[in-house]
């Protein structure tokens, strides 16, 4: 079985790359770690609230929740009109 003919430049493509990636990598710096940035502090507008008001008004979310979830719904009004046929 005869290989297909291919032409020379095809193969010589890959290892002509692969130098020419080797040697742009030589002389590379090598990668120095950033610094990281300052983060200011919060200002107090934005500070969470104090865990005793925070706690109430979190029992109070689950409260409602809690109550929503073991009422009945109501039914709800169908998407489409019914049809008369």
């Amino acid at each position: 079985m005869k290989l297909p003919d291919r032409p020379p430049w095809r193969l010589l493509l890959l290892p002509a790359l692969a130098l020419l990636l080797s040697g742009c990598a030589h002389n590379s710096p090598l990668p120095h770690p950033v610094a990281a940035p300052a983060i200011p502090p919060l200002p107090e507008a934005a500070k969470q609230q104090s865990w005793s008001t925070y706690s109430a008004s979190v029992q109070d979310d689950f409260k409602s929740w809690q109550q929503s979830l073991t009422t009945p719904s109501t039914e709800a009004a169908p998407a489409k009109r019914p049809t008369a046929r």
